[in-house]
């Protein structure tokens, strides 16, 4: 299937892309996409009822992305073991949602 604007290039490749092909090249979901069109983090345009990305963008977030510096690790799980003993039974159950959180995700 050909998408809105891909009759205009002579290569076949379109400039846009679907909020689903971008949510799979990102690892992120497609409401994740949509809400980063919303903010301006990426670009794209509605074509009827159909929401296309600009490939460029894509590109450049990835860019982007590639350039900032990594999240620091979580602690280790030592580190966290030896706090326990002084934090109070809400903060180590507070602890144990955010292990299972990083653990599932």
């Amino acid at each position: 299937m050909q998408t809105p604007y891909a009759a205009h290039r002579t290569d076949g490749a379109s400039p846009y892309t679907t909020p689903k092909e971008v949510a799979a090249t990102l690892n992120v979901s497609r409401f994740w996409v949509y809400r980063a069109m919303q903010t301006g983090l990426l670009r794209g345009r509605k074509v009827g009822k159909l929401v296309r990305v600009e490939r460029a963008s894509m590109e450049d977030y990835l860019t982007t992305q590639a350039q900032e510096e990594p999240a620091p690790p979580p602690p280790a799980i030592d580190q966290v073991r030896a706090l326990l003993p002084e934090l109070s039974a809400d903060e180590r159950r507070l602890i144990a949602v955010e292990a299972l959180t990083i653990q599932t995700a």
